[in-house]
């Protein structure tokens, strides 16, 4: 089984075969148990869960978010001159 195998271009048959599997049956029993064996178990490795404190704080380091921030800074400071009664 190749890593590159472009697997979108084939259709389910050639995909079956590649697999050696059945597509009405599926894989045996034993043949299950000899994959467990040889491929491990099919788990995503789960990483180190980040704190939602620690994505959001991520979102407001960007240059962009940065200037977009000085932007509206400015905006309502000018709006706090032309229109005092406002605030």
């Amino acid at each position: 089984m190749k890593n590159n195998f472009q697997w979108y271009t084939y259709d389910a048959k050639k995909i079956v075969e590649n697999f050696k599997s059945n597509i009405k049956s599926g894989l045996t029993t034993d043949e299950t148990q000899e994959r467990l064996e040889k491929y491990g178990e099919n788990k995503l490795v789960r990483l180190i869960k980040i704190p939602w404190y620690k994505v959001l704080a991520r979102q407001f380091t960007d240059v962009l978010i940065l200037i977009l921030f000085v932007a509206a800074a400015i905006s309502l400071e000018s709006v706090k001159l032309v229109m005092p009664s406002l605030f």
